[in-house]
């Protein structure tokens, strides 16, 4: 796995916006990501943790997670979002986003 392109760091931002915590202040990086994991699955909303699997790890479709384990999915998740270094995409297009400097 690589570090995303802008255009797909920019796709994954997107696509777990509404699930990172608001706070990025002094929480690990293994810490942040569980808090993805809780909100995505308290909203219900497991595509998504699909998806951001798929697009961190460059992967065409959904069909190429299903022989996996829970654990290795589980696995992945958090290894993209830390080699992607997830705090700080978001701190960066949050900045963006709203217009801060």
């Amino acid at each position: 796995m690589r570090m995303l392109n802008t255009r797909k760091a920019i796709a994954l931002f997107n696509l777990i916006e509404k699930h990172v915590p608001t706070d990025t202040k002094d929480i690990a990086a293994l810490d942040f990501a569980g808090k993805i994991i809780e909100s995505i699955i308290s909203k219900n909303e497991h595509r998504v943790y699909s998806d951001a699997i798929i697009l961190m790890h460059g992967l065409e479709s959904l069909e190429m997670l299903k022989d996996e384990n829970p654990e290795e999915l589980l696995r992945m998740f958090i290894d993209g979002l830390i080699e992607n270094h997830i705090i700080s995409l978001v701190d960066f297009f949050r900045k963006v986003k709203n217009g801060i400097p």
